[in-house]
């Protein structure tokens, strides 16, 4: 048994430090998504949200799947914070409001991501 709990808790690590280095890439996605926003869009701006946005809920995915792994080694992430940000950002689509996406993006999603790679560097 403890060798299974072993080997789940390896994976768990493995996929956090990949995550991390994931989203090395997807804070810099972000800022530049939410600079689009904020600045005017671009024509391929919502095609371009749309692989930022999956990339982030992929983080959130691997973050549930590897939660108490992080919890043990103190990364803590308030998942009250990350689901308001998540509904902030579908009312600022819903309301087609860009400065509100940027918002978003550049505040409680970006502290999110930047949590997951402090997390891949503790780990790794």
């Amino acid at each position: 048994m403890d060798n299974v709990i072993d080997n789940t808790r390896s994976e768990q690590i493995e996929a956090v430090v990949m995550a991390a280095d994931y989203c090395k890439k997807l804070v810099k996605a972000m800022d530049n998504l939410a600079g689009e926003f904020e600045n005017g869009k671009l024509e391929d701006t919502d095609e371009y949200a749309k692989n930022v946005l999956a990339g982030i809920n992929w983080t959130i995915q691997v973050y549930n799947g590897t939660k108490d792994c992080l919890k043990g080694i103190g990364i803590l992430i308030d998942e009250g914070k990350i689901n308001a940000a998540i509904g902030d950002l579908g009312r600022a689509y819903q309301d087609d409001d860009d400065a509100a996406k940027a918002a978003v993006l550049r505040g409680a999603l970006k502290e999110f991501v930047n949590d997951m790679i402090e997390a891949g560097a503790k780990l790794n």
